[in-house]
């Protein structure tokens, strides 16, 4: 293993060289950080219209379920009005056969006494 001295002095174009190298590197790293800059908002706005598309059929599917919604409503409101007007008759029936029973009885009782 040789032993070397260290050098402790830097020639002007040794300098100016190096300079040059840094400065031609942090340009390239300036571009590459650009370039990825502009792929990010590309990538960036097309997700946003993706959302945005997204946001839309949304909407218009939110739109469609609730008119569905209202229709059911509707049919629900017609078939409870249908049981209700049959529970009525129901009541009419066991009413009117409740008086007609009365009548028979006190009728009974009426021409046995």
């Amino acid at each position: 293993m040789g032993t070397e001295a260290k050098r402790t002095t830097w020639p002007d174009e040794r300098l100016d060289d190096l300079n040059v190298t840094v400065r031609e590197g942090f340009a390239r790293t300036d571009r590459s950080i650009e370039e990825l800059r502009t792929e990010m908002r590309t990538g960036f706005a097309a997700t946003d219209d993706k959302f945005t598309d997204l946001r839309a059929e949304m909407r218009s599917g939110f739109a469609a379920t609730d008119g569905k919604f209202t229709d059911l409503r509707g049919e629900m409101r017609a078939g409870f009005a249908r049981t209700d007007d049959r529970f009525n008759a129901l009541q009419r029936t066991l009413i009117l056969g409740l008086i007609g029973l009365i009548g028979t009885l006190l009728a009974v009782v009426l021409t046995v006494a």
